[in-house]
């Protein structure tokens, strides 16, 4: 541990600090330059991104990891020695992975923008946040501490919040779609973010502390009912920011509603809502894993596999009937998240049999899957940003068709970031996807007690990732296959769109194949956790077997390709001909009243509008109390009152 005071400015040319400090501090030195030049504004824009990215790979050269605290505001004297309130940042292997990542996609879809958001009206506005946002993220996931943590959660949720209603200068619709879009996202994610302030103020006034690793080591001494509320506050927070159920809402709705966070541009969609943004709930749960799985809270973990079941199943079939192509991409995201939270979800239930082996190989996994989903998905958004751009602002499939000629230079990437998403060899999302199902697998394969848990989540995985190889080809065929409609204008996309999308490309078709570097990196976690001392030993060789499958591994993975198969080709046939409507559904009454409540989104934003009409009703009765006399209210106030004590007296 190393300690610095707020008046030893020297760490702040420390790596570790210039990686969150430099886009922060950019962010507004942008909008400075932007008064003056657009052109330099928009470069050094790109340019503190990528320092960002730059500083972050520096952190991989630690020849060890340690915590930084930092001595900030004096709090008083103890003794003799001035003492302070202390925050901190922690360099281990998840928060350098974490950083590397969001650092990284935040360069490449600032490089994007530079062509896709060229002749936007408010671009400082736009680069403002989106270096703002790049440095809070990183903050977030180097924080040692609650203070830190949560204000770069904060810090991303006010970007989301207004890089989501970017366009509300537009004429209406846009632009009042945009400002519905961008309020529904905040108030969605304040209900996360009010929850996971009460965890981490339950944490802080029962231990005493709000740093992270003082907290692993005092959790276990509260009581059993304090440990569940705790992890369930603290979910709710992850659920909130990864919009899983009943959350999903604010991330993609159905187009009845579209009031959604694809009202934004492309390519903050690509970077909040499919890279970065989302997989903070995935980093909180996985920077606390090691914090609940030692308690052993089993209800804790109950509650988390129906959410995920809920989750991947309304997502997964919403995307299937979905028509906007962004939409589709959205709900994907979410079904896809859901996959990383039920990697995390069996690492806990390995921990509660004692199988740590199995619950490294879960912990790993849901880590390799935010690697290979932030890459290939950033592809996909980036891919059908180009495509929105080249057909001027046109984003439903229904209205495309036979463009692969006309852009092949992305639908070639395109195509590589489907296979990915559909899990097919040898793209990343393949081997993690059969990492995170192989960990279930082994779960069940042990025969523990959670062995039933394990088996119900594997199934629910295979059949979800039936439905995304489905709706990925769909999509696919939709857009590139067939006919192009005469009235469709095409434009070629500037170079800096296609040379990002390329590169994207090639990172999806490597990146597959690190699975024993990042497992490597890893694997010097075990400084941090000692529960098992051969466990990350194991882990390595776990990755080994899904890059080459055995007897052991084959039998999920031959399940998996299985559905993936069924699903690809079921679209193929469903739609190679360009047809825009399935005719069988149309004439099957029960088909066509699925196909309408999954398209609705299982009319969870129905139901949230009408629980809206209910509370604005009774709020409307309850303005009729006020009179405006004095007197009255006065009376009325002491009632309340009155009644309160009562209501205390007796219960």
């Amino acid at each position: 541990m190393q300690i610095y005071t707020m008046f030893q400015l020297e760490f702040i040319l420390k790596p570790w600090f210039l990686v969150f400090l430099l886009p922060i501090v950019g962010a507004f030195l942008s909008v400075i330059i932007g008064r003056f030049h657009t052109t330099v504004r928009t470069i050094f824009s790109v340019i503190i991104t990528g320092l960002s990215f730059v500083f972050a790979l520096l952190l991989l050269l630690q020849t060890t990891w340690d915590e930084y605290v930092i001595h900030f505001v004096p709090k008083g004297i103890t003794g003799s020695t001035l003492s302070y309130f202390d925050t901190s940042i922690v360099i281990d292997p998840l928060a350098t992975f974490m950083a590397i990542i969001a650092s990284g996609l935040g360069f490449l879809i600032a490089l994007f923008s530079i062509d896709y958001m060229k002749d936007d009206e408010a671009l400082n506005r736009y680069w403002f946040f989106l270096q703002l946002f790049v440095g809070g993220m990183v903050l977030l996931v180097l924080a040692g501490d609650l203070i830190f943590l949560y204000t770069g959660w904060k810090i991303v949720g006010v970007c989301s919040y207004f890089l989501i209603g970017h366009y509300f200068h537009k004429p209406d619709p846009q632009g009042s779609l945009a400002i519905k879009s961008g309020i529904k996202a905040f108030l969605t994610t304040l209900v996360g973010d009010i929850a996971l302030l009460g965890g981490l103020g339950v944490l802080w006034l029962e231990l005493g502390t709000v740093n992270i690793f003082r907290i692993m080591s005092g959790f276990l001494t509260l009581a059993e009912g304090r440990q569940v509320l705790v992890a369930l506050l603290i979910f709710t927070g992850a659920v909130g920011k990864s919009a899983q159920f009943p959350l999903i809402t604010w991330l993609s709705s159905p187009g009845s509603v579209d009031i959604d966070a694809m009202q934004g541009p492309t390519t903050v969609s690509a970077l909040i809502h499919a890279a970065t943004m989302v997989k903070a709930g995935v980093y909180l749960m996985s920077r606390f894993f090691f914090v609940f799985a030692a308690a052993k809270i089993e209800t804790f973990y109950a509650i988390m596999a129906f959410i995920i079941a809920i989750t991947a199943i309304i997502t997964a079939s919403s995307a299937l009937v979905s028509t906007d192509i962004k939409r589709v991409l959205a709900y994907s995201t979410v079904s896809q998240l859901s996959y990383m939270f039920l990697a995390i979800c069996i690492a806990g239930l390995s921990f509660l049999d004692l199988d740590y082996n199995v619950g490294y190989h879960a912990f790993l996994g849901a880590q390799f899957h935010v690697l290979s989903h932030a890459i290939f998905k950033a592809l996909l958004f980036l891919s059908a940003g180009a495509i929105i751009h080249s057909l001027h602002d046109e984003r439903n499939i229904k209205k495309m068709g036979g463009l692969f000629h006309e852009l092949k230079v992305i639908a070639i990437p395109m195509l590589i970031g489907v296979l990915a998403l559909s899990g097919i060899p040898p793209f990343n999302g393949y081997f993690s996807k059969e990492s995170v199902l192989g960990a279930a697998w082994e779960l069940f394969q042990a025969g523990h007690t959670m062995a039933p848990i394990a088996l119900t989540l594997f199934i629910l995985g295979v059949i979800t990732a039936g439905l995304t190889a489905a709706y990925s080809f769909r999509l696919y065929i939709m857009v590139f296959m067939g006919n192009k409609p005469k009235t469709l204008e095409v434009h070629k996309p500037g170079p800096f769109m296609t040379s990002v999308v390329v590169v994207l490309a090639g990172f999806t078709v490597i990146t597959g194949f690190l699975a024993p570097m990042v497992t490597l990196l890893f694997d010097q976690m075990q400084t941090y956790f000692s529960i098992s001392n051969s466990a990350f030993f194991h882990a390595f060789s776990h990755y080994e077997l899904v890059l080459l499958p055995t007897i052991e591994t084959i039998v999920p993975t031959f399940f998996t390709l299985s559905c993936v198969t069924i699903g690809a080709l079921a679209s193929y046939i469903l739609y190679r001909d360009g047809s825009k409507e399935i005719l069988f559904i149309k004439k099957n009454v029960y088909l066509q009243s699925l196909q309408t409540l999954t398209a609705e989104g299982f009319y969870i934003d129905h139901f949230f509008q009408w629980c809206q009409n209910i509370i604005m009703k009774v709020f409307w009765w309850l303005r009729k109390l006020q009179t405006g006399d004095l007197n009255y209210n006065f009376s009325l106030i002491g009632l309340v009152i009155l009644a309160v004590m009562l209501i205390f007296l007796f219960f």
